[in-house]
């Protein structure tokens, strides 16, 4: 099997957030009252995190996602999603946070849609275990034969993960259809590495 620093290198790449834009807050504020969704993404992220000199506030941060997520702006999307997730500034809503996290994955490309979904993954969110499942063992049938090998056994262990972690059976039980296919195209030697992934995923 070859060297796993290529597509772990890529995953720590799709993993990196995307940064403000500039600092000017005044002009953020007037832009967003004209509707400007990049705008509206650097006030929710100021407030998020506390930057561009305004205090902390999930709720704010969540009101100008949501205006600039709703004109299907995909980092604003992932980032609702995501505050969804956790009920940062808005009641927990897993239905909620599923909606925008596809209205960020469909926006963007095939990096934005790994890294919106590792992110979610990293948080817990079954729903993006599946996902990466998919989106590896999609990368797989279209990359190189040098890395293909490293890409079933993410999309095998992605898949298990969601198996094994999702709650609904009929969820489960798609996840477990899914890793077998994708077992088929794999040796014993890879379905082997792949289980040893599951087991240390997280630590």
């Amino acid at each position: 099997m070859k060297s796993g620093r290529p597509v772990l290198s890529l995953l720590i790449l799709f993993c990196l957030a995307v940064d403000l834009v500039g600092q000017d807050l005044a002009t953020w504020k007037a832009q967003s009252e004209q509707g400007d969704f990049r705008a509206q993404y650097n006030l929710g992220l100021a407030y998020y995190d506390g930057s561009a000199g305004v205090t902390k506030d999930f709720s704010e941060a969540a009101r100008y996602f949501k205006l600039s997520a709703d004109q299907g702006f995909a980092p604003s999307a992932a980032n609702l999603g995501l505050m969804y997730f956790k009920g940062e500034g808005l009641p927990p809503d897993h239905a909620e946070a599923l909606r925008y996290f596809r209205i960020g994955a469909e926006g963007g490309d095939a990096t934005a849609r790994l890294r919106w979904f590792l992110k979610a993954a990293s948080q817990g969110f079954v729903d993006a275990y599946f996902q990466l499942g998919v989106l590896f063992n999609e990368a797989a049938s279209k990359i190189d034969q040098q890395y293909r090998d490293e890409t079933l056994v993410k999309a095998y262990m992605f898949f298990a993960l969601a198996a094994a972690r999702d709650p609904r059976a009929e969820g489960s039980a798609q996840a477990e259809a899914a890793k077998a296919k994708v077992a088929a195209k794999m040796s014993p030697e890879l379905v082997a590495e792949a289980l040893r992934q599951v087991e240390s995923y997280g630590n």
